[in-house]
């Protein structure tokens, strides 16, 4: 009786195929991958309009994070709850002990507010980069927070025409985007994924105002998504680690979700 074993690595779509007879009678076959296939990465404008088609193609986001902040050495980690759409409407909900929230940070794209629950505070304003930078430390349009807080492209990218490839070689590339005369990007781009590996947001100074860094890409739903981000906010010194635990895309959320309810009546209010 001739048995026959085949290893063959599923990943191979024309396997070649090489057979070897052991003394015993058994053959075993050995499928490899012909020399010469490699892929051949994907243009600059290909790989740009794939990471705008990623970013359109999500109506809304709710996620489990764990959170980690750290400034002047000082560190606090929690979990969180994150809710964004595409509106550029986000909540986060701070967890505590039994999951419970223990604060609120909602931007409904008309008024921002930041809710403490042992406090019994409520911060509000106009939504504005100046107040989210007066609440968090975090000096960025919500659109923007958005996108870096998702590992997606910066809005103001998706109308630039003015990019260009600084460097570039066989895995990775960077482009700098020039969205304005008051400030600019590099995006470092895995070429073969087509995903982004890191971001720099520099003012027209030269000054560094943010570092992101995205890692560990998984599938979810069909689309590369980071694990881990990392920002670093230079104006703050805030350093902000997000691990994602938990994702759910485009699950009709509704615009309530961004108004909050039920707040108790001798709640402490204050205007921004």
């Amino acid at each position: 009786m001739t048995c026959i074993y085949s290893l063959r690595n599923q990943n191979d779509e024309f396997p070649l195929k090489e057979e070897l007879m052991l003394p015993s009678g058994f053959i075993f076959v050995f499928r490899m991958q012909p020399e010469g296939k490699k892929k051949t990465p994907p243009p600059l404008e290909e790989i740009i309009n794939k990471l705008f088609t990623r970013r359109d193609n999500f109506q809304d986001i709710r996620a489990r994070v764990k959170i980690t902040l750290s400034k002047e050495g000082r560190k606090q980690s929690f979990l969180a709850n994150l809710i964004f759409d595409s509106a550029n409407r986000y909540r986060i909900e701070g967890l505590g002990f039994l999951n419970l929230p223990f604060f609120f940070l909602v931007d409904n794209g008309r008024q921002i507010c930041l809710y403490f629950l042992e406090e019994g505070k409520l911060y509000k304003g106009k939504s504005s980069e100046e107040n989210l930078f007066h609440l968090s430390g975090i000096k960025l349009k919500s659109q923007d927070l958005i996108a870096f807080f998702t590992g997606n492209l910066p809005y103001d990218l998706i109308s630039s025409s003015k990019r260009k490839v600084i460097s570039e070689d066989g895995k990775k590339m960077v482009v700098e985007f020039r969205p304005s005369d008051d400030f600019f990007y590099k995006v470092w781009i895995d070429k073969n994924k087509g995903v982004i590996i890191k971001i720099e947001l520099q003012r027209a100074d030269q000054k560094l105002h943010l570092l992101a860094t995205f890692k560990e890409y998984r599938i979810i739903e069909g689309f590369n998504w980071p694990k881990h981000i990392e920002c670093n906010f230079s104006e703050s010194q805030i350093k902000l680690k997000i691990k994602y635990k938990q994702i759910f895309l485009n699950s009709s959320i509704t615009e309530d979700i961004f108004i909050l309810k039920n707040l108790p009546a001798n709640l402490q209010v204050i205007d921004l």
